[in-house]
């Protein structure tokens, strides 16, 4: 068994602590994430289509890459667009 020497730890560690950070960095926080959701559904189905857009705006902030966030706000511009 080959055991990596002490100048191979130190090249791997700081990639390791770094690659760490950065994934903790990008993951997003969970109370925010529903906050804005609750908020922007409760202002869609009030018909408060500006507050609404405002709500998934800052989940599409957030976590670009949630496909109900940007469903979302398709529903609201159609939703506005319908009913002015």
């Amino acid at each position: 068994m080959v055991r990596p020497g002490r100048s191979t730890l130190r090249k791997v560690l700081p990639f390791l602590c770094l690659s760490g950070s950065y994934l903790l960095a990008q993951r997003p926080d969970s109370s925010l994430l529903e906050r804005y959701s609750r908020e922007g559904a409760r202002a869609l189905a009030e018909k408060r289509y500006t507050e609404a857009e405002k709500a998934f705006e800052k989940l599409r902030e957030i976590d670009p890459g949630m496909a109900e966030v940007h469903a979302n706000l398709r529903k609201t511009a159609r939703d506005r667009s319908w009913h002015g």
